[in-house]
């Protein structure tokens, strides 16, 4: 599809109204972003309606109170788009990509807004098409050679989805193959059915549950934990997939917890304030912080947004932590860390989680 847009094109509508009127916008406590939020919601109702030059104005105003307000940046690209202006359009959506990576986690409903641009992108940008084909040729091509050496050189397969996921960390085909290459010649156990949540410790609480086939946590305020009740001993792996759906407060925080035998015992790795942390706990008040890396800073860099694999494996007297494949970092494993069970956090977020699974080695 060619960028340039008549006046007359049509843009997505229906898709940015749902967006910026169905509620899945952060919903602003300061006065400034109160102001953007009615100026963005006033250019989406222009632009419904093809007053153009009013709804660019709208979202112009929106910008101004709050600069880093992506739904109002995703709307003046439409609205430029729409406009015939599909140079400035562009630049907008570039925008919402590069000011919406920058921020992690991205506030409540902002990664939608990353997910509208990319496709619209993919739609009206010829560069960012001819990156994206290459890209997915690239990802394609590295699977392909993950196929053909997976029994042979498991070595060189693992590295080739390695980097598969550090291009696109959503690709189904290398997380389906870096999933089975992760579990070949060891048992698996998943704890979690898709169904239900009601076994795990503290899963009967309002801050749990099953939602199409995803497990949610959801706190507001102070962190809540849910624990499944297998136990694993030795060496074995935690591998969890997830991410962070909305953020609730200045302090946002989930984490798989591993090797938990008791409430303050036990392995922290996940996301706090942005930054990827691994916390050793032995006992309440006495935390090891090992890790405290922004994810932003991670190469790749890591969206919270998007679905993520958090794996701690615990290995003789070793703990390494990989995230999306890719080994994060490694250090001692605390005598204590031999045996436990397996847990989530959430702290002023709300995460979703489709996989939890134990590998035993």
């Amino acid at each position: 599809m060619s960028p340039a847009r008549s006046p007359g094109s049509r843009v997505r509508r229906a898709g940015l109204a749902a967006l910026l009127l169905g509620g899945l916008v952060a919903l602003p406590a300061a006065a400034d972003d109160a102001e953007a939020l009615r100026h963005t919601m006033e250019g989406d109702r222009a632009l419904k309606a093809r007053r153009l030059t009013e709804a660019e104005g709208h979202y112009r105003a929106a910008l101004t109170a709050e600069e880093g307000y992506l739904p109002a940046r995703l709307g003046l690209g439409e609205a430029l788009l729409a406009a015939g202006d599909s140079k400035a359009g562009i630049q907008e959506l570039r925008r919402v990509l590069r000011d919406g990576e920058a921020r992690a986690p991205a506030p409540a409903g902002f990664a939608r807004c990353l997910a509208a641009a990319r496709a619209r992108l993919r739609e009206v940008d010829p560069a960012y098409q001819e990156w994206h084909a290459l890209k997915a040729g690239h990802v394609a091509d590295l699977c392909a050679l993950a196929e053909r050496h997976k029994d042979r050189d498991p070595d060189l397969a693992l590295r080739a989805l390695e980097r598969a996921l550090a291009f696109d960390p959503d690709d189904e085909r290398a997380r389906g193959l870096l999933a089975r290459l992760t579990r070949a010649g060891a048992r698996t156990e998943s704890l979690f059915d898709g169904r239900q949540v009601r076994d795990w410790d503290g899963g009967s609480g309002a801050s749990w549950s099953v939602q199409d086939g995803v497990l949610v946590g959801t706190a507001t305020d102070f962190a809540t934990f849910v624990r499944a009740q297998t136990l694993a001993e030795g060496d074995f792996d935690v591998v969890v997939e997830a991410r962070i759906e909305a953020t609730h407060g200045e302090n946002p925080f989930f984490a798989v917890l591993g090797a938990w035998t008791e409430e303050y015992r036990h392995t922290r790795f996940g996301l706090f304030r942005g930054a990827v942390v691994w916390h050793e706990l032995h006992g309440q008040g006495t935390t090891d912080r090992r890790l405290g890396t922004l994810a932003g800073q991670l190469r790749p860099a890591v969206d919270p947004g998007r679905w993520n694999t958090w794996e701690l494996r615990y290995r003789g007297a070793e703990v390494e932590l990989r995230l999306n494949g890719r080994k994060v970092t490694h250090g001692p494993r605390p005598p204590e860390r031999s045996r436990g069970y397996t847990g989530l956090l959430v702290q002023e977020c709300t995460a979703h989680v489709r996989r939890v699974e134990l590998i035993y080695r």
